[in-house]
C-alpha cells in the first residue's frame, strides 16, 4: 500500500506529458495552445493540463478515462491503483530531475516561459 506522501510524489515526480509520450502519444502542435497539450496515438486523442493542485491531469476526448498520472497508467495498462502506483513508482526510480522540470515547466503562465511548449516537450523527450 502506497502512503498519501508517496501517491503526492508520485504525482509531483511524473511530468504527464512525458508519460504520455512514453505510451506513443505525440502532441499535436497545432491543435496544442499555451494552457493544454492535445496529444493522439492511434485514434486516441487526449488533452493533458495542470489541475488546480498543481499536478498533470489528463481526459480522453473520445471515450470516459480522465485524472492523474496513475489515472493514465491505470487507463493504459489495465491496472489497479495499486499496480499503476507500482509501475510509476518504478519509473521514477533513476529519473532524471532535468526532464521532469521539463515536462512540468509546459505549464507555466505564458509570461514566464522562455520556450515554447512544443520546444520543451521535444527537449524532454
Amino acid at each position: 500500500m502506497f502512503s498519501k506522501e508517496e501517491i503526492e510524489r508520485i504525482k509531483r515526480e511524473t511530468g504527464l506529458p512525458e508519460l504520455a509520450a512514453s505510451y506513443g502519444y505525440a502532441m499535436d502542435e497545432k491543435a496544442s495552445c499555451r494552457t493544454s497539450l492535445v496529444m493522439r496515438h492511434h485514434g486516441n486523442k487526449i488533452i493533458v493540463a495542470t489541475g488546480e493542485d498543481g499536478h498533470g491531469i489528463f481526459f480522453d476526448v473520445y471515450g470516459s478515462a480522465s485524472g492523474s498520472v496513475i489515472d493514465f497508467v491505470m487507463w493504459q495498462e489495465g491496472v489497479n491503483f495499486g499496480g499503476a502506483c507500482q509501475i510509476l513508482s518504478e519509473r521514477i526510480t533513476g529519473y532524471d530531475p532535468t526532464k521532469i522540470l521539463l515536462a512540468n515547466s509546459l505549464f507555466v503562465p505564458a509570461m514566464l516561459r522562455i520556450r515554447t511548449q512544443a520546444d520543451v516537450l521535444k527537449q524532454a523527450l
